[in-house]
Order: structure tokens, then C-alpha cells, then sequence
């Protein structure tokens, strides 16, 4: 029975919720701790992130493989590269996942009022991880409806505080809370930078369910570039607005923002539905991050990279034991990185999964020259562009990275230097011989 393909409408809703699902949900309260000063580094995140789109974009037209970023990687890095970029995508969903899941149980003990404790936290949220893999595990179908309906519950907020929230905006609010900390523009910019690039995660979700998708190297880059020109919009926009209405010594403390903001401009009861439609936005682009997980770490097996444990498919096409295995590591991070602090513990967790991001980030931008090369890209214009392209988002990556934090990129190093001698151990099984490269 031949699998029904993903379109590009369904790829493109994927794409915007597992953005917008796991940026927004907290993003206010976050971006509070530093101050309004932080629409400095959305600047420049929404240009690196509009640039990396339009990379990946021309990456998925001109590729002849599909399978993602690993694929691209391989065009200048060899084997050893797509493996890198392939392992620590992987690895930077596997943690992104519990930090959405951290995220959503903010969200649902704030609408319910508890107050938790380390161990509640860990409890409530390895409960929502296992929750996500199960609803996967029972239909892939699902996943698709689940997503498309999520989106709409970060939408539609997000849409009526775009257009309707001025009418509440106090530029007195806004300026208030400019700087609360005083930092220097430059400080001020490098400690949101992390935290908004982490917003955009999400935006190459299109490259990795390549091989599911309806003419992919025609409607990736569609589902790329539309996404995440979408999201953009909304997530600058709706800060702006949620900061002129709410001080940011109010926003940082909440673990439900938007529900605050709801309740500010009608009552406390608005604010609730809000609350719960958040839950379920957040809890919708859980579903369908571990859904990407699992292909992610499927696909990577099929090409040698992990066990084959990870391959096998049930009759509903799937990967039943691969999602068990890598849910029981989840439930380990979330217990080992649990906090009473909401804040502390999604900080850490992003952190982290934002360096192992910016890996395959590099990889395959570092590969454009050469991939649009192999495509026989004539148009001198084209080439150029695609060069500064590829240029400007490693420039954007690396500096990134910088602003991670020492501890974040320690670990990040134990993470890949992890992933060389995994390679090492495994590299017998390839024909190092046959390569992709020019």
C-alpha cells in the first residue's frame, strides 16, 4: 500500500507550529528578563532566520537527495559531515522536545494553579512527553490534524493582538520597560539573541520529512520560505504589542504570558480559555515535533547512523521502538534538569539545543556554493546571491553560538566530540570510497 504523501499546505502548517508552537508559548515572559531592549536582537534573528530560510529554500531546490540537512552536508563534508549534521539535529530535537514539554506544563499548572516542586515538574512533564509519543504511535494521521489545529491555537491569539492589540498599547508601558537592567545596547542585543534564534527552530522541520513530502524540491522551499516569513511577522508584532501592554517586571514573572495579557484587556476568564488554547497549541506542536523526532532518528538509521532498532515501523508506518527509546531519554533530561524555576530550567534546556542546532545550521550553508555548482546554476546574479547567502547565515550561526553562554558550549562540545567517536565506531560500515562530492 503506497504511503499518502505530505502536501505542501500540510508541510507548510508543520512547519509554522513547530515554530510557533514551541517559540511563542513563553517567549514574552523570556524576553522580559532582559527588557524591551530585546526587539534589538530580533533585528537581527528575523534577518538571519529569513536568510536561513531562503538558504535552506535554494538548498531543497537544488539538492539531489532527500534527506534533509544531512543530504546538503554531504555535498562538501562528505559522510562524516552528513553524519555530524544528521546527529546533532537529532540530538537538538531530542532536547528541544522536553524543553516544549517544560513549556506546556508551565501552561497547565498555571491554568490550574498549582504551585509545583522540582519533582511535580518532572512528573507533569514526563507525563506530556509520553502522552505526544502515544498519540503518534496510534496514528501518523493524527499528527497532521493535531498540528493543523494547534496552529490555529497560536494563530488566533497572535492574530487578534496584531491587529486589535494597539487599541490597548501604552507607549509609556513600553518605554518603562526599555531597559529595566540597564545594559549596554550590545549586552542587551547578545542576551536575547539565543532566545529568539530558539523562536525560529523549527524552519528546516520542511528538509526533514523530505521523504514524506509531494514533490519536495519544489514544495520544501515553499513550506521554508512561507513559514517562516509568517512566523516572523507574527513574533515581532505580537512582543511589541504584549510589551506595550504588560510591564516586563510583570512579564517575567508569569509562566503564562499570553494568558496574562488576555486577562489584562477583558477579565480573568478570557485570560483561562487563553491559557488552555495555549496548552493545546503547545501541546499540538509537542505532538508533532516527536512525530519529526522519530523520523529524524529513522531516516538517520536507515543510512547507518544509529541502530536499527530505530527503523522498525508498525503496520501504521510508525517507528513504534524508536519513539519508546528516545521518550524514555526525554523522561531522563526532564527529571535531571528539573526546577522549581520555570525560567531556569527552559533556559538551560534551549540553550543547549540551540548550539547543537547551529551544527547542521553551518553544514549546510557552508554547502550551497558547491550544491548550486552540481545543480549548474549559470545565472552569475543567482551564484552571487547564494554566496552572500551562505556567507552572511554561518557569520549569523557562529555568532550565535558565542552568545550561548561558556557552560551551554562546553556541554555542546562534549555533544559533538560525542558524535566523532560514535562515527568512528560505525564508519567501518560505509563505502568511504563512494561520495557525493565533485
Amino acid at each position: 500500500m503506497q504511503q499518502q504523501k505530505i502536501s505542501v499546505w500540510q508541510l507548510t502548517s508543520i512547519t509554522i507550529v513547530n515554530m510557533m508552537g514551541s517559540g511563542t508559548i513563553l517567549l514574552p515572559a523570556n524576553l522580559a528578563t532582559v527588557g524591551n531592549l530585546s526587539i534589538m536582537a530580533w533585528a537581527i534573528t528575523t534577518c538571519g532566520a529569513l536568510m536561513l530560510a531562503f538558504g535552506f529554500a535554494r538548498a531543497g531546490s537544488y539538492s539531489e537527495r532527500n534527506d534533509g540537512m544531512g543530504g546538503y552536508a554531504e555535498y562538501v563534508f562528505g559522510r562524516a559531515g552528513a553524519f555530524l549534521a544528521d546527529y546533532t539535529y537529532a540530538i537538538s530535537e531530542l532536547i528541544s522536545d522536553v524543553a516544549l514539554a517544560v513549556s506546556c506544563t508551565g501552561y497547565f499548572a498555571g491554568f490550574m494553579g498549582w504551585k509545583l516542586d522540582s519533582l511535580g515538574m518532572a512528573l507533569v512533564t514526563t507525563a506530556v512527553l509520553w502522552l505526544a509519543s502515544f498519540l503518534n504511535i496510534i496514528d501518523e494521521r493524527l499528527t497532521m490534524h493535531i498540528s493543523t489545529l494547534a496552529a490555529l491555537g497560536v494563530i488566533l491569539p497572535l492574530l487578534f493582538l496584531v491587529t486589535f492589540g494597539w487599541h490597548w498599547f501604552r507607549p509609556s508601558i513600553y518605554m518603562g520597560s526599555w531597559n529595566p537592567h540597564h545594559y549596554s545596547l550590545i549586552t542587551g542585543m547578545n542576551k536575547s539573541v539565543a532566545i529568539t534564534l530558539w523562536a525560529f527552530l523549527g524552519m528546516e522541520s520542511a528538509s526533514a520529512n523530505m521523504g514524506k513530502v509531494e514533490n519536495p524540491r519544489k514544495n520544501v522551499p515553499i513550506a521554508v520560505t512561507l513559514g517562516t516569513g509568517i512566523v516572523a511577522v507574527f513574533y515581532v508584532m505580537s512582543s511589541v504589542v504584549v510589551q506595550g501592554i504588560i510591564p516586563a517586571s510583570t512579564l517575567a514573572k508569569t509562566n503564562s504570558p499570553f494568558g496574562l495579557v488576555f486577562a489584562e484587556l477583558f477579565n480573568p476568564l478570557v485570560g483561562r480559555f487563553v491559557m488552555v488554547i495555549m496548552v493545546f497549541a503547545c501541546f499540538g506542536s509537542l505532538v508533532t515535533w516527536q512525530f519529526t523526532l522519530a523520523e529524524v532518528f529513522r531516516s538517520s538509521a536507515d543510512k547507518g547512523y544509529f541502530p536499527k532498532i530505530f527503523t522498525f515501523v508498525n503496520r501504521r508506518n510508525v517507528a513504534v521502538y524508536g519513539l519508546l527509546i528516545l521518550t524514555a531519554v526525554q523522561s531522563v533530561l526532564a527529571i535531571e534538569t528539573a526546577s522549581p524555576s520555570l525560567e531556569k530550567q527552559y533556559l538551560e534546556i534551549v540553550n543547549i539545543s540551540v548550539f547543537t542546532n547551529c551544527i547542521p545550521y553551518l553544514l549546510s550553508m557552508a554547502s550551497l556554493d558547491v550544491m548550486q555548482r552540481r545543480a549548474r546554476i549559470t545565472n552569475k546574479r543567482t551564484r552571487r546571491v547564494n554566496i552572500v547567502v551562505s556567507i552572511f547565515t554561518q557569520l549569523y550561526t557562529i555568532y550565535t553560538i558565542t552568545q550561548c553562554g561558556m557552560t551551554t558550549i562546553f556541554w555542546g562540545m562534549v555533544v559533538l566530540f560525542g558524535g566523532w567517536l560514535i562515527y568512528g565506531l560505525i564508519s567501518y560500515n560505509f563505502d568511504l570510497e563512494h561520495d557525493i562530492r565533485p
